[in-house]
């Protein structure tokens, strides 16, 4: 099962428990498994609350006053009690394992020696254990989510007014796509360890059959936008047949670059890493001939190449797109020819074998070396792949 956390208005702790359980999740299966915890006295509660017209569920944790000082041992012996599920453990030990190496690089200290404040105290242990509980709860295997909104402004903590996003946030979410949102702290440190310890972030919603949908109320009643997090539960479609991942699309349109020119720019972006590039005819204003030029990169590369681009085409700009890719399951093999070997890739969809295609390199190599046309290599290495794939068939 996957779950898809569309976190448009930020995501915390308590909102992801209470979009969990408007989804499914058993309220009472979930108090009950609270209750394992070695954790002083605290009451948890469910309400239905309305956040911007959008009927959502409210999750609180109520707790006596106690000093909530905890170090990375305290709360995961707090977390290995013997009732509790061991999926739960696992997930709740890794988001807080993060959130531990986050706060230690902001304090510049070993992880062993951060002292947990705010999330340190009950309600924060509470919201991650209870998001993986509702996970387990739900059958959920796989979390997707998009880019995050962050806020502005500042928040105040046990170190006192911090900008938005607090430090821990901020480590928590390098590497991942943010954006400023909105006013106030819209993620949390919390909400930032649970998504991105057991999920992955993709640009849009996935193919998934949904099965339930579920609102997670914050505690604050924005009134520009509703304050919640909507959450899809259901079935993966596609992940049986091919290959997902995330790309982006670099475009951009030319026309005063001569063919050189163009021709050395594609170089350079197969050198930086480029997966794809191609230059498209086009008819621009005024009837002046020109070029599309498209290049497929890693999403993690977009930025580089883009500006790769901008200082060696005559574009004033580049648009950026971020995309999901079908890719058949790949395959390299050897195979040998009466000229000597060359290399073949197979591509596989749904465990079928729908494609084999030489290595142009071997081919060329090979057809220069030993006289066969190239049509007649590609010819020899498609059908010795087949007897080499027959053979090794059980």
């Amino acid at each position: 099962m996957l779950a898809y956390f569309d976190c448009f208005s930020g995501l915390a702790g308590d909102m992801i428990v209470a979009a969990l359980v408007d989804a499914g999740a058993d309220w009472d299966q979930l108090r009950h498994s609270l209750t394992k915890l070695a954790l002083p006295g605290f009451e948890v509660t469910l309400e239905t609350v309305e956040r911007g017209g959008l009927r959502s569920r409210l999750f609180t944790v109520q707790a006596s006053a106690e000093p909530h000082h905890r170090s990375l041992s305290d709360i995961i012996s707090i977390i290995n009690q013997p009732d509790l599920q061991d999926g739960v453990k696992t997930r709740a030990r890794q988001i807080f394992t993060n959130l531990a190496a986050a706060e230690a690089r902001v304090h510049n200290c070993e992880i062993d020696h951060v002292h947990f404040h705010e999330v340190g105290a009950v309600d924060a242990i509470i919201d991650v254990v209870g998001s993986c509980v509702c996970l387990e709860l739900l059958g959920v295997d796989e979390v997707i989510f998009p880019a995050v909104p962050l806020g502005s402004g500042t928040v105040r903590t046990a170190h006192g007014e911090l900008p938005v996003p607090a430090p821990a946030t901020a480590e928590l979410l390098r590497g991942f796509r943010c954006y400023g949102g909105g006013q106030g702290e819209l993620t949390t440190p919390t909400g930032a360890a649970i998504l991105t310890t057991i999920g992955t972030q993709l640009a849009g919603i996935p193919h998934l059959k949904t099965k339930t949908i579920g609102y997670g109320a914050g505690a604050r009643d924005d009134q520009h936008r509703p304050n919640v997090l909507r959450v899809l539960v259901g079935e993966k479609l596609g992940s049986a047949q091919a290959d997902v991942d995330e790309i982006g699309v670099l475009s951009c349109q030319v026309d005063d670059m001569t063919g050189e020119e163009l021709g050395l720019l594609t170089e350079r972006l197969w050198s930086a890493g480029a997966l794809d590039v191609v230059q498209i005819p086009i008819y621009m204003k005024k009837g002046r001939p020109g070029v599309m030029l498209e290049v497929i990169v890693p999403a993690g590369e977009a930025d580089r190449l883009a500006e790769l681009i901008l200082r060696h085409s005559t574009s004033f700009g580049v648009r950026r797109t971020l995309a999901q890719r079908y890719k058949l399951s790949r395959e390299m093999i050897e195979v040998t020819l009466p000229s000597g070997a060359a290399k073949v890739k197979l591509g596989y969809f749904a465990g079928e074998l729908v494609q084999i295609s030489p290595e142009y390199e071997d081919c060329r190599r090979l057809s220069l070396a030993s006289g066969p046309s190239l049509r007649e290599i590609y010819r020899q290495a498609v059908s010795e792949a087949l007897r080499t794939i027959k053979k090794e068939a059980p």
